[in-house]
């Protein structure tokens, strides 16, 4: 690095910035950096997963632990496409709801779910 002198006062040093996101040069100098994050749907999409994975924990207490699966794996899909049918989307998440209402864990992770999806789709 070549510290330069920009004027009486400072000095500012150089060096490779190549790989830098969000530079700011001189006192006083600040920047602020939005990195794109997870989005609500990828989100959804993680929880799904997750509840999909633990209804294997829950089978004995089930009544219809496939049909369950196969429902969850219909709205997780539903969630994948470019444009979700969110009434089907909640239709479906209603209906899990109502097949785990006995057990507190998987009712929990569906409510969680339920309300992620009323908060994106207002």
């Amino acid at each position: 690095m070549n510290p330069r002198r920009h004027d009486d006062s400072s000095i500012i040093k150089v060096g490779n910035i190549q790989s830098s996101t969000g530079i700011a040069i001189g006192n006083n100098a600040h920047v602020a950096i939005n990195e794109p994050g997870s989005s609500p749907r990828d989100e959804i999409a993680s929880l799904l997963d997750e509840f999909i994975r633990t209804l294997e924990s829950y089978g004995d207490s089930l009544v219809n632990e496939q049909g369950i699966r196969k429902s969850a794996t219909a709205v997780r899909a539903e969630i994948a496409r470019p444009s979700p049918k969110w009434p089907s989307v909640r239709r479906g998440l209603a209906m899990i709801a109502t097949s785990v209402a006995g057990i507190a864990a998987l009712t929990d992770a569906i409510n969680n779910i339920q309300a992620l999806v009323s908060r994106i789709t207002g």
